[in-house]
């Protein structure tokens, strides 16, 4: 997927229908999305993806001043404390998106404490939100109390890209897919309130020194990957599929009122069965080998990679959700059985998560 900026005139409607109660004081409501964040184990630790949807009830505008996180176990102890505030000559609080809270107007602010040592029991946290409303004597503070939960994905996943490709852009704290802004007022009308590519990546196959292309970018032929084979990542059933699209790196944005998942261009949805649904995203115009309602093998050929629909390059678009269409939520993805690739070594992994800038193979 483009960043917000390349698809440009798109917005998203913030409904309240299936979310968490809000939680409520005279002026603020916050409410968290998705209500039960996921656990993820990236190797490296834990991490919660999820947002504060906030609405202003006042008639005045607010200004998120300070974020504070208790960490707290099964028992009710605390773990871990931290905050972003306005301290300092930078203060961390800065580093925070979307901090001016207009009035009746819902705002999406992004979880700044994602990432958390693996040794925490992360049973619960509460977080403390204070704005300031330009009146020193006038401060809103409110609690926002979020359980997440493991989240024990069924689906035995294998990379969808048979030869060596970077993740050129995943779902860490600066990609794009991450900072997907449902709540933007263009978009709000068109009633997205989710981010279905909350946990989704953009593979690129890469030369030995890691090169995506050669030669001129904006030819699809000189990027490597351009009619690579795309393979399922595990066994199911065709749900979705739209095809015809050329890989002209561009879409009917007017269209996405009726067909959100344009988006993507040609594509594939696939029911793994659990409430688990693959997306397979940017496929090459022609090169879909499946047909809707075909039960497919893991490792099955399904496609090739295109730049078709919303695509800045040539790539493959994967992501695993809860539903099969954009009112799904993203749900994080382990592989099995593929190597890192770390400069000169070759590291296999029996199963593992994957991120942004890694270069990974089968």
């Amino acid at each position: 997927m483009r960043s917000r900026a390349a698809v440009a005139g798109i917005v998203f409607l913030v409904s309240s229908a299936g979310a968490a109660p809000a939680h409520a004081g005279s002026e603020i409501q916050v409410a968290i999305r998705p209500d039960r964040p996921c656990i993820e184990t990236t190797g490296t630790g834990q991490a919660l993806n999820f947002d504060f949807l906030i609405e202003n009830l006042s008639d005045t505008t607010l200004t998120l001043s300070a974020v504070e996180v208790s960490v707290l176990d099964a028992r009710g102890q605390l773990e871990l404390r931290k905050f972003v505030d306005g301290n300092g000559t930078s203060p961390s609080i800065e580093t925070v998106d979307n901090r001016t809270i207009v009035s009746r107007q819902p705002t999406l602010v992004f979880n700044p404490f994602a990432q958390f040592d693996d040794r925490l029991e992360l049973a619960s946290l509460q977080f403390v939100l204070r704005f300031e409303s330009g009146d020193p004597a006038r401060e809103i503070e409110t609690t926002v109390s979020v359980r997440p939960r493991a989240c024990a994905i069924r689906a035995d996943l294998r990379l969808p890209v048979g030869s060596r490709s970077i993740v050129y852009d995943g779902h860490d704290a600066l990609s794009h897919h991450r900072r997907f802004d449902f709540s933007l007022p263009p978009l709000r009308a068109l009633g997205f309130d989710s981010n279905f590519m909350r946990y989704a990546y953009d593979f690129c196959p890469v030369d030995a020194d890691g090169a995506m292309y050669r030669g001129d970018p904006k030819e699809n032929a000189s990027w490597f990957g351009f009619g690579q084979p795309v393979d399922a990542p595990a066994a199911g059933v065709v749900v979705g599929l739209l095809e015809g699209m050329p890989d002209n790196r561009s879409f009917d944005e007017g269209a996405i009122a009726t067909q959100p998942m344009i988006l993507f261009g040609n594509h594939l949805v696939i029911d793994h069965g659990h409430g688990e649904w693959s997306v397979l995203g940017h496929l090459q115009q022609g090169s879909i080998a499946v047909r809707l309602g075909d039960q497919v093998r893991q490792g099955q050929r399904l496609a090739r990679i295109g730049a078709s629909g919303s695509a800045n390059i040539p790539h493959l678009h994967y992501e695993l959700q809860d539903g099969p269409d954009t009112r799904a939520e993203g749900l994080p993805s382990t592989f099995r059985r593929f190597h890192r690739i770390l400069g000169s070594r070759r590291v296999a992994v029996k199963s593992g998560a994957i991120d942004s800038g890694e270069i990974v193979e089968p």
